[in-house]
């Protein structure tokens, strides 16, 4: 989520020595990896439910408690980020479609990631020299 921080300064424009904890900027790089670390474990639950089969395999909308509890999750986020009242208790900013749409992208690197690693672990469980674990 760190990546996210810097992208977010980057993308401000602003130069980073007038980048202080006063700048609003500031503020609306923490609220994304706040709001980032929702979106990851979101995306984590989804890719770990299982140990070695695809989670298409298990079916992605299959478990609809799992699927609920994340979309209340990010939905509280949207709320802390966006709803004023929440803001100055969370010390947040709003967050733009644009950067959702970062967090989303970033959020859906590590279930491609385990599956990469699931094939991998079904590939040597099947191949004739790597034997059963």
């Amino acid at each position: 989520m760190c990546a996210a921080f810097f992208w977010h300064i980057h993308a401000s424009g602003i130069p980073y020595a007038e980048f202080t904890r006063s700048s609003p900027v500031h503020l609306e790089a923490i609220t994304i990896v706040q709001a980032g670390i929702v979106v990851r474990q979101f995306f984590n639950a989804l890719a770990v439910r299982t140990d070695r089969q695809s989670v298409f395999r298990a079916g992605l909308l299959s478990n609809p408690w799992l699927i609920g509890a994340g979309c209340v999750g990010i939905a509280l986020m949207a709320a802390i980020s966006d709803g004023p009242p929440l803001q100055a208790v969370f010390h947040t900013a709003p967050l733009t479609a644009a950067d959702w749409a970062v967090l989303a992208a970033f959020g859906a690197l590590l279930p491609a990631a385990e599956e990469t690693r699931k094939r991998a672990l079904r590939r040597r469980r099947t191949s004739p020299k790597g034997g059963t674990p």
